[in-house]
């Protein structure tokens, strides 16, 4: 049997924001003249409360030619990222060159008076990467 290995190849920044997720994509939408669009929520099974279901937003921004998703860190039982309780969203860029954008994306995001934090993640040290594939 065949094991593949997922692909974890993509930039995140992880945010401390007490905006509704709604919000913050509206603001992301101002700051990168982009379009960031609701999608399904993200729904992920724990041994809790059976599963949860994580909002996601998502856009494709033209300047980069790169794919953004917002995701919300918290539902209503658990964490996206349990080992990042602290964070409540996570912006994901995905590109070819997402290594030479996410400065941009994170220089843009800490004008927003809204997010009071914002920080690189190394995407190979955290345990739950996989919550974070589509």
């Amino acid at each position: 049997m065949l094991l593949v290995e997922p692909d974890y190849d993509f930039s995140l920044l992880a945010m401390t924001c007490s905006l509704k997720g709604y919000r913050l994509a509206w603001l992301l939408n101002k700051v990168f003249h982009c379009n960031f669009c609701k999608l399904d929520d993200l729904i992920i099974k724990n041994s809790r409360s059976g599963e949860d279901a994580f909002q996601v937003f998502s856009c494709y921004h033209t300047d980069f030619n790169c794919l953004l998703y917002l995701y919300g860190n918290k539902a209503k039982s658990d964490y996206l990222i349990p080992e990042q309780k602290a964070f409540d969203f996570y912006l994901k860029i995905e590109s070819e060159d997402h290594a030479l954008y996410i400065d941009n994306y994170l220089n843009k995001t800490k004008n927003i008076t809204q997010v009071s934090a914002i920080y690189k993640l190394n995407i190979a040290e955290l345990k739950s990467k996989k919550n974070l594939l589509l």
